[in-house]
């Protein structure tokens, strides 16, 4: 069963300003790493849960959290496409 993706609430305002084409590349990988993100990269000196998602061809980035217990993938930060 996939993981519920769930924008936190210090980045809502982040994923609104994204422009349509990078919402949409970021919404896709996150739909697929919702399948496996223990899969995804993990973020060196961060919490074991901390994941980083690339978006928009390598250009965005994100970091995710992965709540196993809730079966859940918490946006934590967004770094939009340049």
């Amino acid at each position: 069963m996939p993981y519920e993706i769930d924008l936190s609430s210090e980045v809502v305002a982040d994923f609104q300003l994204l422009q349509p084409w990078a919402r949409r590349s970021l919404e896709a990988a996150l739909l697929v790493a919702s399948g496996d993100p223990h899969r995804l990269p993990a973020i060196p000196q961060q919490s074991e849960h901390a994941r980083i998602l690339s978006f928009a061809d390598g250009r965005g980035l994100c970091m995710v959290e992965i709540d196993d217990e809730g079966k859940r993938l918490v946006v934590r930060l967004i770094e939009p496409p340049r």
